[in-house]
């Protein structure tokens, strides 16, 4: 839960596109829907009574991304973290 507005300026049009897309399909969901959507996914694997973090490799895999482009998508997200590490 937000406990202060967001700054708009650190989202892209791209965010803000793909925010607006899953609020509009996911946003008037129960929790119950929530969980019976995201136990439905591919990537969704059952900890039974634990947690197991989903990989953003995995999902990108799943989603049918190649190798490569998993690869390059990890240098550009490490390349933004230390961009914003050191801008604070």
């Amino acid at each position: 839960m937000l406990t202060k507005p967001a700054e708009p300026k650190a989202l892209t049009a791209n965010d803000l596109a793909i925010l607006d897309s899953v609020l509009k399909e996911h946003g008037k969901k129960t929790w119950k829907d929530l969980r019976r959507f995201t136990h439905s996914l591919p990537e969704y694997e059952d900890p039974q009574g634990s947690s197991i973090p989903i990989l953003p490799d995995e999902i990108l895999c799943i989603g049918g991304a190649s190798e490569d482009e998993i690869r390059d998508i990890r240098l550009d997200v490490e390349a933004f973290r230390n961009t914003f590490a050191h801008a604070s």
